[in-house]
């Protein structure tokens, strides 16, 4: 007579099969659960499947293999490199402070114009506001330093100047955006012309603001300035703007709406957009 053994999981299971198999007692397997990180589970599971199975399970089984080494692999690449780029940055950082001072009394310092914006033009609180701000900083020292990182800045003209060049691009920032207000509020108004000589100023500043020129075209547009338009679309790629792209199929549209069509210009990647 056999003894009746109640099946509980999938370990009793695997254990009753290896005991009828190989003769050992149930009672050596009995605590030996099954575990996803115990590969002797795995193997006892796999030992207990008919050949016939275990062969139809091979490709399968060597899809999840490869893909788990390709996983390993490209997980340890990217640790690895993230290592190195911490690493690198800084080693840099490091040589960033100990950058000696160098004068910075010669940098090209942006002069606001007063005299030629529309300020008289300020109808709303809000232009008013816009105003005030811009005449404050006429004066202060402004610089357009985008382009650079703090570090950048450091190793170029020295940590002690960082508070000040700092200083200076913040004064851009608020230029910038108060500029923007006032083109916004002419556009609104239909003056488009006044409109485009605060935007002209913002682009000969090298905003890099996709909305400066995105209004300018339409400023362009509706002055019938399509020369003026393709101007611009050469001159966008070099800004390496991240709304590349929307910018010049804005201006393309404008264009077409004034009747220049057919013209070619290449994006910062080199493909062609046909206008």
């Amino acid at each position: 007579m056999y003894e009746t053994v109640q099946v509980k999981n999938i370990s009793s299971c695997v254990s009753c099969h290896a005991e009828k198999k190989h003769g050992h007692d149930h009672r050596d397997y009995q605590h030996q659960r099954y575990d996803s990180k115990n590969p002797s589970c795995f193997l006892i599971i796999i030992h207990s499947l008919p050949l016939w199975m275990v062969i139809d399970m091979l490709p399968c089984l060597m899809a999840v293999i490869t893909f788990v080494l390709i996983l390993a692999a490209r997980i340890s690449y990217l640790k690895k490199r993230e290592a190195e780029d911490k690493r690198a940055f800084w080693e840099r950082e490091r040589e960033a402070d100990k950058a000696p001072a160098r004068d910075i009394t010669d940098l090209p310092y942006i002069n606001i114009p007063i005299d030629k914006f529309p300020l008289d033009k300020a109808e709303n609180e809000e232009e008013l506001s816009a105003v005030k701000k811009i005449r404050e900083l006429t004066g202060n020292g402004i610089l357009n330093l985008s382009d650079y990182t703090n570090t950048d800045l450091k190793l170029m003209y020295g940590p002690k100047n960082l508070d000040r060049l700092k200083a200076c691009d913040e004064n851009f920032l608020t230029m910038e955006k108060n500029l923007l207000t006032l083109s916004d509020a002419r556009i609104a108004a239909g003056d488009f012309k006044n409109a485009l000589i605060y935007l002209e100023f913002l682009s000969s500043c090298r905003s890099d603001l996709s909305s400066v020129y995105i209004d300018s075209g339409t400023c362009l547009r509706e002055l019938r300035m399509p020369g003026k338009i393709r101007i611009l679309m050469e001159y966008v790629p070099s800004l390496h703007l991240t709304l590349e792209s929307k910018v010049l199929k804005s201006l393309e549209a404008d264009l077409a709406a004034i009747g220049e069509e057919n013209i070619v210009v290449s994006d910062r990647s080199g493909s062609e957009i046909h206008r």
